[in-house]
């Protein structure tokens, strides 16, 4: 969901079109049935297979099932999952100072097929640039 103060900011129009209030006050994402309700799902292009997802963690509840014998195979693909959805998670981000850079998002272990590990943090651009600035001045004075 994008963050209150982003939908305070949006048009009453645009808020109706594809979002509602929860009991507790907060914005919620219409479902196809409210969208129906609404004259509005005939315009929407729905696909054949269509799963019930509020967040990008559901995601890893609709990969496909294995029913394989071989353990370590089923783990490797639940943990796969994890680090796509962990990926979607931080190139997705509403608030576009958190998002990642694509700089960022290169160095992710779903794209580098490093191992996965949950507490990752790709490095800042700004961090890697005073880096190389460190590298270059250690190559001069080595050179020098």
């Amino acid at each position: 969901m994008p963050p209150e103060e982003m939908l305070a900011k949006a048009s009453e129009k645009k808020l109706k079109l594809w979002f509602k209030k929860g009991k507790d006050g907060k914005y919620k994402f219409k479902t196809l049935d409210d969208l129906e309700k609404d004259g509005l799902r005939s315009k929407i292009k729905v696909r054949k297979m269509c799963y019930d997802i509020e967040s990008l963690d559901d995601i890893s509840l609709v990969i496909p099932c294995l029913h394989d014998e071989d353990e370590d195979k089923v783990k490797k693909v639940n943990i796969k999952g994890l680090c796509f959805v962990h990926f979607l998670k931080g190139i997705l981000k509403w608030e576009p100072d958190q998002r990642y850079t694509p700089s960022m998002a290169l160095q992710h272990p779903f794209l580098t097929k490093l191992e996965w590990d949950p507490s990752f943090t790709p490095i800042p651009d700004e961090a890697k640039e005073e880096e190389k600035k460190q590298q270059q001045y250690v190559i001069f004075a080595l050179m020098s």
